[in-house]
């Protein structure tokens, strides 16, 4: 559905730790504090990756759940409404015209 395709929860599991907009954070100089600096900064960004990611997901589940139970509910009482007018007929008749009630 339009929905599913919308909030891409597939795509979202496969990249769940690739980095959040990085924009580089490569080793700068030869020395092995710039690598370790560099490595951090990816792990950094691949924890908020993960975390956005995963936050993503479960609000996607969320959603498409909702919209299933909606899209049942709605299934449900589509062909009852044809009866509406009936059962309409009917409690006027045992129970009255609300308009004449009081």
């Amino acid at each position: 559905t339009r929905i599913s395709d919308w909030l891409s929860i597939p795509l979202l599991l496969r990249t769940l730790f690739s980095p959040f907009h990085q924009i580089s954070a490569d080793a700068t100089g030869s020395d092995i504090s710039s690598s370790f600096r560099a490595f951090i900064d990816r792990l950094f960004s691949r924890a908020i990756g993960g975390f956005v990611r995963t936050i993503m997901i479960i609000l996607g589940t969320i959603t498409l759940l909702l919209v299933l139970i909606i899209s049942l509910i709605r299934l449900i009482l589509w062909p009852t409404i044809i009866l509406l007018p009936v059962v309409g007929i009917v409690l006027m008749i045992t129970v009255g015209a609300p308009w004449n009630l009081v």
